[in-house]
């Protein structure tokens, strides 16, 4: 298992790993749970893979309706690689959703999960005073539904319990950006909450990036 830490957006972490894994995919099909508009679709169907989107509410004919609490509407094949990109932080039951996704997995697939980081120096900042880590406050159940805040040795004890190995974990959108210098009242307090959050992640890399991704194998 290896942690990278990396500039990459979450859509780019997946089209990457989709292009890197395509060669050893068996079926060689991806499930995208959580597809929204499809913009993984290009990404697979280019490295030569069939794409089968899902989401609760689709948003284009080509998307499958799948509530991640009932097994799997897509019963004729079996995934490859699973993508869940910021899904698993909007679960009421994350556990029977993963039971769920590894009953449409093939042995000796993977998955990759992207989530916002609780742990991110500006999250942990924002817990600070308000008592919650940023993304997992009261608005943003509300506006987002994120109900489930993803800590990462909880979702490695899941992962692994569910039959996963972990391959690798990484910090995306790299370290917390200091302010460009200006004339403004705003700009002291600017500066100094982005020197706190560059402290805190050269203290624990866990805490670069408000997101980290997880590519692990089913064994």
């Amino acid at each position: 298992m290896q942690t990278l830490i990396t500039q990459q957006k979450r859509y780019d972490y997946a089209a990457q790993k989709i292009r890197s894994l395509a060669p050893e995919l068996k079926p060689r099909v991806v499930f995208d749970v959580g597809a929204g508009k499809g913009p993984m679709q290009a990404p697979s169907e280019q490295a030569g893979l069939a794409w089968h989107g899902f989401d609760l509410y689709p948003e284009k004919p080509s998307v499958i309706a799948w509530d991640l609490a009932d097994p799997c509407p897509e019963r004729g094949e079996k995934a490859g690689l699973v993508l869940m990109m910021d899904v698993i932080e909007h679960l009421l039951n994350p556990g029977l959703a993963l039971d769920n996704i590894v009953n449409a997995m093939a042995p000796e697939s993977y998955i990759v999960i992207t989530t916002p980081n609780p742990r991110a120096s500006r999250s942990r900042l924002h817990a600070l005073f308000t008592g919650f880590p940023a993304c997992f406050t009261k608005q943003d159940l509300e506006l987002n539904h994120h109900v489930f805040p993803v800590w990462q040795h909880v979702l490695e004890f899941m992962l692994t319990s569910k039959g996963f190995e972990i391959i690798e974990w990484c910090q995306l959108r790299g370290k917390h950006t200091l302010p460009a210098p200006r004339l403004h009242p705003a700009y002291l307090p600017q500066l100094g909450k982005a020197v706190v959050c560059r402290l805190i992640e050269a203290m624990d890399e866990t805490a670069i990036s408000t997101d980290y991704a997880v590519l692990a194998r089913r064994r």
